[in-house]
């Protein structure tokens, strides 16, 4: 039987232990379905730019490698499928986004994210790294949230170097990437589209991406009960569709 190869991308501030809960539940949900299954949660690295970022990152892919990318990551793994379609054999974005469809757009964001790396470089104690993590996680794209998951969120940020955030920021920023959303159509691997339904944007997204495609292969999955950072809200339902999504591939 041919290897399966499912590879994690965190997002940002991120770290490959972010996904340690979701890896286990995943291994329970399709261990006696799927073997062997190879399992990678690569560590965003910062490069010159953002292709040269991506071709970085897709070194750490192997070839038809099932990518489940998380906000940032989201946006990696779809870059991956559209510039290095040959490492990809399928695509779960969660709270993913296609990019920036407005140059006006894409220039105050282009300001506004050098200004957030600029203070993330000033960081210089675990006290001021804390009271930035409290006010980053009070944006609206997580008012939803329980404080529980909040609260985890900073701690696990906390217990992990904070020096790679500035120039993962600075390579990867969604200023910095090409708007994909005409190129979407070009990738022919099965894509689900996930989002938590409290999260409207990302949520509005996904449905998007579905009702302009010219595929059958795209799918909306809105998890109940979930905001932005669904792996951590909703880790069992998520690993409930990422079995799913490996079961319905052709082939298994």
């Amino acid at each position: 039987m041919q290897q399966t190869r499912l590879t994690f991308l965190h997002g940002f501030m991120g770290h490959p232990t972010d996904w340690d809960e979701i890896r286990c539940c995943v291994n329970t949900e399709i261990g006696g379905f799927i073997h062997p299954l190879e399992i990678h949660a690569p560590e965003m690295q910062p490069a010159k730019n953002w292709d040269s970022g991506i071709r970085k990152l897709a070194e750490q892919v192997s070839d038809q490698s099932i990518v489940v990318g998380y906000s940032m990551g989201a946006r990696l793994a779809l870059a991956l499928a559209i510039e290095f379609p040959e490492r990809i054999g399928g695509l779960i974005l969660i709270s993913g986004n296609p990019g920036i469809e407005s140059d006006g757009q894409r220039k105050q964001r282009s300001e506004h994210d050098s200004v957030l790396a600029g203070r993330l470089e000033k960081l210089a104690s675990s006290e001021q790294r804390k009271v930035f993590l409290e006010k980053w996680y009070q944006q609206p794209v997580f008012a939803t949230i329980p404080d529980q998951v909040r609260n985890s969120e900073i701690a696990r940020k906390l217990q992990h170097d904070d020096a790679l955030w500035s120039k993962v920021l600075r390579t990867f920023s969604v200023a910095e990437q090409p708007n994909y959303w005409p190129r979407l159509n070009s990738i022919e691997v099965p894509v689900w589209l996930v989002a938590g339904e409290k999260d409207e944007k990302y949520s509005s997204i996904a449905r998007r991406i579905v009702d302009e495609s010219q595929s059958n292969n795209r799918k909306a999955v809105i998890v109940k009960q979930s905001g932005h950072i669904v792996h951590r809200e909703q880790t069992e339902e998520l690993a409930q569709i990422i079995g799913d999504f490996l079961r319905a591939l052709p082939g298994t």
